[in-house]
């Protein structure tokens, strides 16, 4: 069984003041054993800040990958989320709220000459779209994963990720990364951590031990390595409600790459 779907509104409020609001952060980040990203490392692993979510102007987060240099991938239920206790906004509908930051920790008052201070590479989206068979959730064959069009040049030289077009292999390791307050107040952190494939259907990879994801890395990547060079996999989509090492679950890529492709290919044409 996968464990159920993150609710990207859940969580706790938490205090600083962001462009547009305080951040509605979804508890916890990557949870086991885990490290701070370096200045630099992974830079295409992105945060996203989703603006106005609440009528009071709090705005919730979610972590992205760069799969372009201008689309960042992430979850369908970062982007719509009919199950959310906060709000059932969708930004596909208002893309121009949504905040593209890259860098290691988030600051509403960033330290100046600070390496890890992250920067917003785009203030606002061009177009978000989530798949066609994610609908917001609730059905239990729903595609959590979601695309976010940026303006071109937004993400400079960050260099993109590839997706991973090959089966996934069970018992493989993988690295997964995501966005996370370490401690009350600080803001959103990025955190890397090692993990493992445990299992696999059409949808989803199942993954689990020395790290996993909690719901504060809604959206980001898990990538596989191959011939030296990492691969997005899976989206960061379900976890256990205690975040239980053993219980996280990811939106499987490479059997949604004719959607995927088509997305792209249209975004490039227009």
């Amino acid at each position: 069984m996968f464990p159920p779907l993150l609710s990207a509104g859940a969580g706790r409020i938490y205090g600083p003041e962001a462009a547009g609001g305080p951040i509605m952060e979804e508890t916890g980040k990557i949870v086991g054993n885990f490290k701070e990203a370096l200045p630099g490392e992974y830079e295409g692993v992105v945060f996203l800040q989703f603006r106005n979510y609440t009528s009071d102007g709090r705005s919730k987060l979610c972590t992205g990958t760069l799969i372009a240099p201008e689309a960042v991938l992430t979850a369908g239920h970062c982007i719509f989320n009919l199950s959310s206790a906060y709000s059932k906004k969708d930004y596909a509908l208002y893309p121009q709220e949504i905040a593209v930051w890259a860098g290691v920790a988030y600051s509403s008052a960033p330290v100046a000459g600070d390496p890890r201070a992250a920067r917003i590479i785009a203030d606002g989206a061009l177009a978000a779209k989530w798949h066609p068979a994610w609908q917001g959730g609730g059905a239990y064959d729903a595609v959590d994963m979601g695309l976010i069009l940026l303006r071109p040049g937004a993400a400079g030289g960050i260099t993109p990720y590839a997706l991973n077009r090959q089966a996934p292999e069970i018992g493989r390791q993988g690295i997964i990364a995501g966005y996370g307050s370490t401690k009350k107040g600080k803001g959103p952190v990025k955190n890397i951590g090692s993990t493992r494939l445990r299992g696999v259907n059409a949808r989803m990879i199942n993954i689990g031990g020395d790290s996993s994801i909690c719901s504060g890395d809604s959206g980001g990547p898990l990538f596989v390595e191959n011939a030296g060079q990492l691969f997005a996999a899976g989206v960061a989509s379900r976890t256990s409600f205690d975040c239980d090492t053993g219980s996280g679950a990811e939106t499987r890529v490479d059997t949604k790459l004719e959607w995927l492709d088509s997305v792209l290919a249209e975004w490039r044409q227009n």
